[in-house]
């Protein structure tokens, strides 16, 4: 309201905004970095796992390496605007392809798993 907006000065809140914008980023670049490594222990798993195709396991390995070498990236270089397109273009290209084909292979045959694994009485 206007009694909180009078108790600072424009540069004040203006210094608060952009304190908050930082902190924003920085817990977003936390996110995108332990997303990476979800993604990284995923492709693996589905890499060992028989029944999913190995493909599979390679493209989600590779948009988790994506992620991560943007984040570390954005993290580490300070000029990191200048190659920011180029980053863009290492994580949405495998990210896309990786997710939507996961996400597709879980949608149409992933709910038709051998019945060898369905009956596993160690998966009950």
């Amino acid at each position: 309201g206007e009694a909180y907006l009078a108790a600072f000065t424009p540069e004040q809140v203006e210094a608060q905004i952009m304190s908050s914008v930082d902190a924003f980023t920085r817990g977003w670049m936390i996110g995108l970095i332990l997303f990476g490594v979800h993604l990284l222990l995923l492709g693996y798993l589905i890499l060992k796992a028989s029944y999913v195709p190995w493909i599979l396991g390679l493209l989600v390995v590779l948009a988790g390496t994506g992620y991560l070498v943007d984040s570390f990236a954005n993290i580490l270089m300070t000029n990191y605007a200048d190659y920011e397109s180029l980053f863009l273009i290492v994580v949405a290209g495998p990210g896309v392809i990786g997710e939507l084909s996961l996400m597709g292979w879980l949608l149409f045959r992933g709910r038709k798993l051998p019945s060898a694994i369905n009956s596993d009485p160690a998966r009950k």
